[in-house]
């Protein structure tokens, strides 16, 4: 769910069964939210798929979200995991063997206990000990990015936030090779609402009225941008200037594409937009002293 609405309402109604692993197993019966509903799976990048979906975070306000898929071999990482209809989950386990599943951001991971469940992947999660919205949730992570590396280290390197609060524990986003293309594969730190026209637009999905209200309310803007509700629910000081050092990172680092987890794929020059978006908002923030986001390999 998008992060200002971090605790969604959804009312499950589909039995699961106990996970196996004993590190990750769900100490009471847990019901897994049903699909609810999703476009194609589209390769936008070679071995590297996106496909939309919805979330209802309050009962109307019906929302898109993003999943991404990455392949290696006949492996797959699942990022940002979404729950597919029938057909396209089928289509996704024809791409390969879901091996990793990684949770970028608190706000993202209400499917992660069906994938868990249904494939048994290695699960990563951005910050040890990541708390989750639904509390009846009671996976536990097996790798922690950065410190244990991350998925297809060969293509995929992890950037991780350091500046924000303490209770989240943990934000990242990942970087992938694709060919001669750098993928930010981003967490809720990066947005892409605008309409340009070389954009990729995943599906025909679109957000409620009730959602497009809140969405504009709330800053939800920009071609590539972070969201004012970003700061408020993730910086120390609640603006800007409390995360500044991880965004001048993000900025700084080598990507020309992103995949947010709403909204539209961006396919080149992401990065040289984010930061214009960035310069503005640097104008008037004093950077506070803090350890900045580093990629890691």
């Amino acid at each position: 769910a998008p992060i200002f609405l971090r605790y969604p309402v959804l009312i499950p109604t589909s039995l699961g069964s106990t996970c196996c692993q004993a590190t990750r197993a769900i100490t009471m019966p847990y019901e897994f939210p049903k699909p609810l509903g999703n476009g194609p799976l589209v390769e936008v990048f070679p071995n590297i798929w996106a496909v939309e979906g919805y979330v209802y975070p309050v009962p109307g306000a019906r929302m898109t979200r993003n999943m991404t898929i990455i392949k290696q071999g006949d492996k797959l990482c699942v990022v940002n995991s979404l729950r597919l209809m029938p057909e396209q989950e089928a289509e996704m386990e024809k791409l390969g063997t879901v091996k990793h599943l990684v949770r970028l951001c608190v706000g993202h991971g209400m499917d992660d206990p069906y994938f868990v469940d249904k494939y048994k992947p290695t699960l990563w999660e951005a910050g040890a000990g990541m708390p989750w919205a639904d509390k009846e949730i009671t996976l536990k992570a097996d790798k922690v990015l950065g410190e244990d590396g991350a998925p297809f280290p060969e293509i995929v390197t992890p950037l991780i936030f350091s500046s924000i609060k303490e209770e989240i524990k943990g934000d990242a986003s990942l970087i992938v090779a694709s060919g001669d293309t750098k993928v930010l594969v981003a967490s809720d730190s990066v947005m892409c609402y605008g309409k340009h026209k070389d954009d990729t637009k995943l599906s025909t999905l679109s957000n409620s009225l009730l959602g497009k209200v809140a969405l504009w309310m709330l800053g939800f803007a920009g071609r590539v941008n972070t969201v004012p509700e970003y700061f408020k629910h993730h910086s120390p000081d609640g603006k800007a200037s409390g995360i500044l050092p991880d965004l001048e990172n993000l900025a700084a680092a080598d990507w020309d594409a992103v995949i947010p987890p709403h909204g539209n794929v961006v396919k080149a020059g992401a990065r040289e937009i984010y930061r214009q978006h960035l310069a503005k908002i640097k104008k008037g923030v004093k950077a506070p002293t803090a350890t900045p986001a580093t990629a890691q390999t």
